[in-house]
């Protein structure tokens, strides 16, 4: 399961418990939007290596390219 279907999975099953007074318990919410915000920042560290590690390829590429011109 990639990291937004884990995160749709995760919105789909969000429950907060709820308050006799006042709604839903404030704390309870805090630390679910903290595990959505911490979901996130996973997808997004994941992404991020991801594209640098294709960038780094393309670089790799391009130097060879360049090397081989000079020749």
């Amino acid at each position: 399961m990639d990291e937004l279907e884990n995160i749709e999975k995760f919105l789909k099953d969000l429950k907060f418990k709820k308050q006799t007074f006042g709604g839903v318990s404030e704390s309870d919410a805090l630390v679910k939007i903290q595990q959505l915000s911490d979901l996130y920042l996973q997808a997004f560290n994941n992404q991020k290596i991801k594209y640098e590690s294709i960038l780094d390829e393309k670089d790799k590429e391009l130097r060879r390219l360049r090397e081989n011109s000079n020749e």
